[in-house]
């Protein structure tokens, strides 16, 4: 279907709480005599606490194994490039940056042209290999 680990999540969690969204309804119907309040209070006391503290994170690991998504790496399903273009002075710093953020490759070029402000010389860092997202 071509869902995100995300996604996956998401979805797992509707399908979760409508369990206790219905069942105070069902309980009415089922025990008529049935006193709604304790109904209500239970699902949002006891079932909405655990499905935020231990159910959401067990969905998010299994739509990560699901995805192939080691648990080291479950923060998207795929590598994604990203390229940042930076003064040549930092090019010491840049990279060692990158790679304490989680990348597992760089390449380095340098970037020369001339515009509004001159000509300017600046470093081309890509991110290879990475786990995705944004600097």
């Amino acid at each position: 279907m071509g869902f995100s680990v995300a996604g996956i999540t998401l979805l797992a969690t509707l399908y979760a709480s409508a369990s206790y969204i219905a069942a105070p309804a069902a309980m009415r119907i089922a025990i008529p005599e049935a006193n709604p309040g304790l109904s209500i209070g239970a699902a949002l006391g006891v079932t909405f606490p655990f499905n935020l503290l231990l159910e959401i994170p067990a969905y998010h690991w299994l739509a990560g194994l699901a995805h192939g998504v080691s648990s080291g790496a479950s923060r998207t399903a795929r590598s994604r490039p990203l390229t940042v273009v930076c003064e040549a002075k930092l090019e010491r710093l840049v990279p060692q940056d990158v790679l304490r953020l989680g990348a597992r490759g760089h390449t380095l070029s340098d970037a020369r042209g001339g515009g509004a402000r001159g000509v300017r010389r600046s470093l081309v860092l890509e991110r290879q290999h990475s786990p995705g997202g944004a600097l």
